[in-house]
């Protein structure tokens, strides 16, 4: 489990690592971007009822299949009920996905969690302890300013920017290089600060958060595409319902009895969410070019 200076990177250097993504994410954003998402309420919901309700609903059917013990059915549970994280954003735009759909899910869902949060991880104590002896307690205002420090407020810094400065193009492929060095700078300190325990963690519930995360990216872009919506959008409901904010998982889950069993699901998928929501995300982007490649094909072939 995390020792103190694990902790100190997962309350320091990772909110403001991923503001800084975001930041960058900013830089790539308009306010028509927002208009045009607007207008097409149809995949705000369709996301957020995949990754709301859907999702959870899978939290509580994997953790009974996997016969988990309590605390860590209770921390699959608390895993699947945290919001999107500010990740998945980055791994929009680098799958070609819709960004601005990406951003909308990730906000008006952390919002919503703040509620839902204690409501999902109780039934899940309900549900899996005989006796109610893990206790949570939502830190409401600090979940807030976390979502709002790493999402919201750097996200509109990035677009006022954008909006304001003649530098932005530069500033944009600065930061977005940055972001990739942080990106994989998170994913090593991540291995190497656990790997003593790894195999412990893995042989606990591993096979369970892996089998869990791959249907859960399944299932956001079949919500997608069954509901109609383009690929570019499905593939963005795949990441956010895929990618969940394992860093809130972890903080939630150390203040509950037998917290450090209960975060181990969070963190096992904080290191390997990475992996498999970086390789949705790049696979995403080869067919999108394929498809850009084929379409001016065609298109040249009929002038």
């Amino acid at each position: 489990m995390p020792d103190h200076n694990t902790k100190l990177l997962l309350v320091v250097f990772l909110p403001v690592a991923l503001s800084i993504i975001m930041f960058g994410m900013g830089l790539s954003l308009t306010l028509n971007d927002f208009r045009r998402v607007k207008d097409e309420p149809r995949a705000i919901i369709i996301g957020l009822i995949a990754q709301l309700a859907l999702l959870p609903a899978l939290g509580f059917l994997f953790a009974w299949a996997f016969r988990l013990s309590p605390p860590l059915a209770i921390g699959m549970v608390l895993l699947c009920s945290a919001p999107g994280g500010p990740t998945s954003n980055l791994l929009s735009f680098i799958g070609k996905g819709d960004v601005a759909l990406s951003v909308s899910l990730t906000a008006v869902a952390g919002i919503i969690t703040v509620f839902s949060i204690p409501w999902i991880v109780n039934l899940g104590v309900h549900t899996f302890s005989d006796a109610a002896t893990v206790q949570t307690e939502l830190p409401i205002l600090l979940t807030v300013a976390k979502i709002g420090g790493v999402v919201v407020i750097p996200v509109t810094c990035g677009m006022w920017v954008r909006a304001r400065s003649r530098h932005a193009p530069a500033m944009t492929r600065i930061v977005q290089r940055l972001s990739f060095c942080i990106l994989g700078c998170l994913v090593i300190g991540a291995v190497l600060k656990e790997r003593a325990r790894m195999p412990e963690f893995l042989a606990a519930a591993g096979i369970a958060v892996l089998a869990h995360n791959t249907a859960a990216l399944l299932l956001g872009f079949v919500c997608g595409r069954l509901m109609r919506l383009n690929r570019a959008q499905s593939v963005t409901i795949s990441l956010e319902v895929g990618m969940q904010n394992a860093a809130l998982a972890i903080g939630l889950a150390l203040q509950m009895e037998d917290g450090v069993i209960v975060a181990i699901p969070s963190v096992i998928f904080g290191v390997w969410s990475y992996f498999s929501c970086g390789a949705v995300a790049l696979l995403s982007r080869w067919a999108a070019r394929k498809h850009e490649h084929v379409s001016s094909s065609t298109h040249y072939s009929h002038t």
